[in-house]
């Protein structure tokens, strides 16, 4: 295991883990976050902290919760009593079924109680539900690295994203949230920002050539431990050499079975000078089992990349989801995920449950009859956005 030496600034802001342009021009808006939440603690705020289901939203999920309870502990405050409650999701947005989640604890608090949203919330989906939330008297931080709807910035109390300052999404939620919670307490655990720099493919994590097999880990438990109140699980697993390399090695175990058996379930096309891989993820990984169907694409689009020259798209289905991965060459080429999801909203309008991720990465979930033709579709779109990128020909 890595272990980072970072010191401190003995002025006003801890030292960044990756100083850049980016990350110094969101230090003001960090250290804001972090002194709205202390605010809330001091004033006996009960805390939710939601995050996401993947390494980039359970190490936030995790920063923030170690960041939280080590300031408690270093100004006497009381937590006691379920004031600090940890939930898991695997959805891209937060869903109605969060929003009356979230009303019922409500009314268990005399307090307005803090939401702090890790890895998701910050896109138009999301925006409605939030809104409902905020009035009924709740104080919201959203810490999202994905691209972001407008409103959410008037939404939130609190909205960390490194697209505020010309960012992308290589800038981790995981980075961002440890960022966020070394200005609650110094203790907190600073390979998890690069756990989910690793976790995400981030370009941070390739410079630096890190391996870790805590991302592979973390991605592999969490399927198996309980949705609430779970951050204690991955704080064990992590200080578990054994526990670690044993849920490494079974996370390894299923990633090969899938490598060997992927090319019986794919189908390699040309459009317009593009290979696109169409996998039938859905003969790859089962429903509630490690690897989920996009994570199982990760894996699949890598091994693409390693034999292939050029750009290259792979496409995902199974049940009532469809996953895109895209590589670097592909998006020069004028592929962008968020296009193809726009299009196909106005196609398919009410089949659309939910859509969206980064430019190269994304998902979406629909009616699960028409997610064949939808794979069509996004393969004529693909052709449109790339014939339309090209340049003109030479006169």
């Amino acid at each position: 295991m890595h272990f980072l030496s970072i010191s401190f600034h003995s002025g006003e802001f801890v030292k960044l883990i990756i100083e850049d342009e980016v990350m110094k021009k969101l230090e003001p808006k960090m250290s804001e976050c972090a002194e709205l939440i202390k605010k809330n603690l001091h004033e006996g705020s009960p805390v939710i902290i939601r995050f996401n289901d993947d390494v980039d939203g359970i190490t936030a999920g995790l920063a923030i919760y170690e960041g939280i309870m080590g300031y408690a502990r270093t100004e006497g405050i009381k937590l006691a009593g379920g004031r600090v409650k940890t939930i898991q999701t695997s959805s891209p947005f937060y869903e109605k079924v969060e929003l009356v989640h979230d009303l019922e604890l409500r009314k268990q608090f005399s307090k307005k109680p803090l939401v702090i949203i890790c890895d998701y919330g910050a896109n138009e989906e999301s925006v409605e539900n939030l809104s409902k939330i905020k009035s009924a008297g709740f104080i919201l931080v959203v810490i999202d690295h994905h691209p972001h709807a407008k409103e959410i910035k008037e939404t939130a109390d609190t909205f960390i994203s490194p697209f505020l300052v010309g960012g992308n999404s290589d800038y981790s939620t995981g980075l961002l949230a440890v960022q966020i919670a070394l200005e609650l307490w110094e203790g907190v655990n600073k390979n998890l920002a690069w756990f989910s720099l690793q976790g995400d493919k981030s370009v941070f994590a390739k410079e630096k050539g890190f391996s870790f097999k805590e991302p592979v880990a973390i991605d592999y438990v969490a399927n198996e431990v309980p949705k609430e109140n779970n951050l204690g699980a991955y704080e064990k697993l992590l200080a578990d050499k054994e526990a670690l390399e044993r849920n490494y090695e079974k996370a390894m175990n299923k990633i090969k079975w899938i490598l060997d058996n992927c090319n019986r379930f794919s189908k390699v096309r040309n459009v317009e000078g593009v290979r696109v891989v169409v996998v039938k993820m859905g003969k790859l990984c089962k429903k509630g089992e490690y690897p989920s169907k996009g994570k199982g694409l990760n894996f699949i689009s890598e091994q693409f990349i390693k034999k292939c020259n050029g750009a290259l798209i792979c496409i995902g289905y199974g049940d009532d989801t469809i996953s895109i991965r895209a590589n670097a060459e592909a998006y020069e080429k004028g592929f962008r995920s968020s296009r193809i999801i726009r299009k196909l909203r106005g196609e398919y309008g009410w089949a659309i449950k939910s859509g969206g991720g980064h430019e190269q990465a994304a998902s979406i979930r629909m009616n699960e009859s028409l997610v064949g033709k939808a794979v069509e579709t996004i393969l004529e779109l693909t052709a449109e956005e790339i014939t339309i990128s090209k340049p003109p020909p030479e006169k």
